[in-house]
């Protein structure tokens, strides 16, 4: 089968790292992705002066493939090592952490590593895809809010798999019910301060609370100084309250930070929440990707490979090895 021209949904990570393989490797690539920009849940919230990496916070190695493309991301200024103070919140206790591993960032914004491998790559922004229709042998997009015309030999969802079963329509079947992978949502809190907070710590993991995750983003490298602060909800929290208000969650959130730091809420200049609807998979697959070679489909994500920053990247370069047949 001929699969050469290829509509990648969704540009974050995943979809960015199949993008860019198999454009190495020859064939014509289309990327579409329903938002403004690209890098998926690596995100970067920019606000009068303030930034926040509202989505992924980080990312380790422990793929020797992975490490190769990491220490390029250094060489090239795409990435560096975030050396935070860690804390840990536990029962009412505080400890500090020891660094163990090393912790990247995409610098100087999370997305900037998506953006550098699609940057030779034709990316179609704001374009929500909502089915898929055969055409001949290959297949059309579907888009309510733009007219989509070009056949594609091969479609490549990188996106969740809640998202990509309605996609898919009747094709996901194909998939054996793979597709039917949960994913927990994350509601995150962006709060910023006039003055540096005086904290023993830079970023705490936190258990047993409403939040399982602060961070100052002001302390990772090539941010902003201004002090700006990440607060993610708890698995359960997020999924108890994923219909919840904005304002609401924001004001609970922000209540718990009070509670384990001691920051007055009010004393926070700015602050808005932000749901990742789909942000972790509680039981991820192995299988790296899926693929359909009869019908020409695909299917890959973090959540297909141990739902991290590593996952993402490796799952689109499994799903470009299966298709480029090595």
């Amino acid at each position: 089968m001929n699969y050469g021209k290829i509509a990648v949904v969704g540009a974050g990570l995943s979809g960015a790292s199949a993008a860019a393989a198999l454009a190495g490797a020859g064939y014509k690539i289309r990327v579409f992705e329903k938002s403004r920009g690209m890098g998926g849940r690596m995100a970067t919230r920019r606000s009068s002066g303030l930034e926040f990496d509202h989505g992924a916070q980080y990312f380790t190695v422990t793929d020797q493939a992975f490490r190769e493309e990491v220490d390029g991301w250094m060489k090239s200024g795409l990435a560096a090592p975030w050396e935070a103070r860690l804390a840990v919140f536990d029962e009412g206790t505080f400890r500090l952490k020891h660094q163990r591993m090393v912790r990247y960032v995409g610098t100087p914004r999370m997305n900037s590593i998506a953006r550098e491998l699609l940057k030779d790559i034709e990316v179609v922004l704001e374009t929500k895809i909502d089915g898929i229709a055969r055409f001949g042998n290959g297949w059309k997009l579907i888009s309510e809010n733009r007219k989509l015309d070009d056949p594609f030999d091969t479609i490549i969802m990188a996106i969740p798999p809640a998202q990509a079963r309605e996609i898919l329509g009747p094709f996901a079947e194909s998939f054996q019910g793979k597709l039917d992978t949960v994913m927990d949502a994350c509601w995150a809190v962006m709060a910023s301060f006039d003055a540096p907070l005086d904290l023993d710590f830079d970023a705490g993991f936190v258990n047993g609370s409403p939040l399982s995750w602060i961070a100052r983003n002001s302390t990772k490298p090539g941010r902003s100084s201004r002090e700006c602060w990440i607060l993610h909800g708890s698995r359960q929290w997020s999924r108890e309250h994923v219909e919840s208000e904005p304002g609401n969650v924001k004001q609970e959130l922000l209540a718990e930070f009070s509670r384990l730091t001691g920051i007055d809420p009010a004393a926070a200049s700015w602050a808005t929440a932000h749901r990742w609807r789909y942000a972790q998979a509680p039981e991820p697959l192995t299988e790296g990707c899926l693929w359909n070679p009869e019908l020409g489909l695909g299917v890959c994500g973090d959540w297909c490979r141990g739902s991290r920053v590593e996952g993402a990247f490796l799952s689109g370069r499994e799903m470009a090895r299966k298709i480029n047949g090595y």
